[in-house]
């Protein structure tokens, strides 16, 4: 599948097309972050003369430094973080979302935070808004008075 004629479909076939492509991304992106884990965890890198998981995708995937250190990221915190794992390949949430709690999750102060917090946090990133959730993640990083920690 190459091309859609989007302008022949009714309105709601358009939407259901547009959705189905997230998806059907989104559990593209859960598989990349599973292939990651697997070859970090088995130090599957070691094998070819890569240093890590990570330098072994940006090098094999042609990705940006920053692209690799994004997937390496995700990739950790879902060991951490079942829910958001699930919902990933589900496709029920993008990689916006999951960068998000790992960027969260990177954070050594907010981890027990994130991970206690994280099947309410997925269930807003499910129903709401990118900008919603990402402004209840950033509330969960802050300590009571609402500074960071």
């Amino acid at each position: 599948m190459n091309e859609i004629d989007l302008a022949a479909l009714p309105a709601a076939e358009r939407d259901n097309v547009v959705r189905g492509l997230e998806r059907v991304a989104r559990q593209v992106g859960a598989v990349q972050s599973g292939v990651l884990d697997s070859i970090d965890r088995d130090g599957l890198y070691a094998e070819d003369a890569y240093w890590s998981a990570k330098t072994m995708i940006r090098h094999l995937g042609q990705l940006s430094n920053v692209e690799a250190m994004h997937r390496d990221r995700v990739a950790r915190a879902l060991r951490d973080l079942p829910i958001t794992r699930d919902s990933y390949r589900r496709g029920d949430i993008g990689d916006c979302q999951v960068r998000r709690l790992a960027r969260t999750w990177a954070n050594p102060r907010v981890r027990e935070l994130l991970v206690d917090a994280e099947a309410h946090l997925v269930d807003i990133a499910r129903t709401e808004s990118y900008q919603w959730f990402a402004d209840a993640v950033t509330h969960r990083d802050r300590g009571p008075l609402g500074k960071a920690i």
